[in-house]
C-alpha cells in the first residue's frame, strides 16, 4: 500500500511539474509576442501614396483604400523631421519600420487639443475600408496659425485637426510648429543657429504610417514616405526662432 501510495504521489509531483512547465512556456511564448507587437510592425496594410510632396509645396497627401480594413485598424499615424539642407533628406527617404524611424530622429506629430491622443488621425468605422484622401496642410501657418489635417468621404470635407510637434514646452504642452527654441529636441543648435544665423531654409519630411489597437496592444504597417517641403516658402520663419 505504502508503494503504491509512494508511486501515486510521485507521478501527481511529476503530472504537476509537468503543467508548471507548459504554463512557463505559455507565458514566455505570450510575453514575447506581446512585447514584440508593441514595438514592431504588423500586417496592417500602409496607406496608398501617390504623389511625394517637394520643394514648393504646401501640402501633404495620401488615401485610406479598401484595403485598410483590418479588424485592429484605427486609423494613422504621422511623423516628422526638420532639416536644412535636402542632400541629409536624401539619406531619410527609405526608411520602412517605425523603429528606424524613432532611431534616426523623427518625432510623432500630435493633436494641439489633445497630443496623447492616438491615432493622430481616426477613422470612424463606417469609413473603414473605405476610399478617401487625407490632406497634411501647412498654408495656415502663412497667417500664423497652426497646420491642419483633413479627409473628404464621400465628398464631404471632415472638420480640420490642428496638429503640433512632439515635445513640449515648460509647462509639458506639446509645442506648435511656429515655436521654436535652442534647446527644442527636434531641432537642437546646429539646425537653430543655421536658421537663425545662416537664413537658411527649414524642411519638414513626413512620415505616414497605419495604426491598430487590440487591448492596448499597438500595431503599426510599414511606413510611407510623403515627401518634404519648406517652411522658409511658405512664412517668414526665422520670425518663430526665439
Amino acid at each position: 500500500m505504502r508503494i503504491v501510495d509512494t508511486l501515486h504521489g510521485r507521478l501527481k509531483l511529476r503530472s504537476l511539474k509537468y503543467i508548471l512547465y507548459v504554463v512557463l512556456i505559455v507565458f514566455l511564448m505570450l510575453s514575447t509576442l506581446r512585447c514584440g507587437l508593441e514595438s514592431s510592425r504588423s500586417y496592417l496594410n500602409p496607406p496608398d501614396v501617390v504623389d511625394i510632396a517637394s520643394l514648393d509645396s504646401q501640402t501633404f497627401h495620401f488615401y485610406s483604400t479598401d484595403k485598410n480594413n483590418e479588424p485592429e485598424f484605427q486609423g494613422f499615424e504621422l511623423y516628422y523631421k526638420f532639416y536644412t539642407d535636402t542632400t541629409n533628406i536624401l539619406a531619410d527617404t527609405n526608411y520602412t519600420t517605425l523603429d528606424q524611424l524613432k532611431a534616426n530622429g523623427f518625432n510623432r506629430v500630435t493633436n494641439i487639443g489633445n497630443g496623447d491622443s492616438i491615432p493622430l488621425i481616426k477613422v470612424q468605422t463606417l469609413h473603414i475600408g473605405s476610399n478617401f484622401e487625407i490632406t497634411v496642410d501647412f498654408s495656415p501657418i502663412r497667417n500664423s496659425s497652426n497646420p491642419e489635417i483633413f479627409s473628404a468621404t464621400d465628398s464631404i470635407v471632415s472638420e480640420p485637426v490642428e496638429i503640433g510637434r512632439g515635445v513640449k514646452d515648460v509647462f509639458e504642452v506639446y509645442k506648435p510648429f511656429l515655436d521654436f527654441q535652442t534647446n527644442d529636441l527636434d531641432i537642437g543648435s546646429e539646425i537653430y543657429n543655421s536658421v537663425v544665423n545662416d537664413n537658411t531654409p527649414l524642411f519638414i519630411v513626413l512620415y505616414v504610417l497605419s495604426f491598430g489597437n487590440i487591448f492596448s496592444d499597438y500595431y503599426y504597417s510599414d511606413c510611407e514616405y510623403l515627401g518634404y517641403i519648406d517652411l522658409a516658402n511658405i512664412t517668414n520663419i526665422k520670425e518663430y526662432f526665439h
